[in-house]
């Protein structure tokens, strides 16, 4: 069963990619956009049948939307601070790093100086 919203969200980060490279120095914020990945909030990282419902879904709102029924509000690409987040695992955030991991975004409150 799906329950249908107008709100989509376009895009999210790419957690498979950002793994191979974070926490550390190094690191770097990949977006995936919903043209990109198969659903538009970085599914990448989802796999099995998480995966295959995303997939599903997103034919079942083009159907809907070929046949007039459903027209989308597009909600924007991610709901938090991308570049905080991306700061936080270059600061070797214990948190950030646990959560990415886990296929998630939060910090521990690493102190954000970028802006002076």
């Amino acid at each position: 069963a799906f329950v249908l919203s107008p709100f989509v969200v376009v895009g999210g980060p790419n957690i498979t990619e950002m793994r191979k490279k974070c926490p550390g120095i190094n690191c770097s914020y990949v977006e995936v956009l919903s043209d990109q990945g198969v659903n538009n909030a970085g599914a990448a990282i989802m796999g099995g049948l998480q995966e295959q419902a995303i997939i599903d879904m997103n034919n079942l709102y083009k159907q809907l939307h070929d046949e007039g029924l459903w027209f989308p509000e597009f909600h924007g690409r991610s709901h938090f601070d991308w570049k905080a987040w991306e700061y936080a695992l270059r600061q070797d955030d214990k948190l950030a790093a646990w959560c990415l991991r886990h296929g998630m975004v939060c910090t521990g409150g690493v102190p954000d100086n970028r802006h002076g």
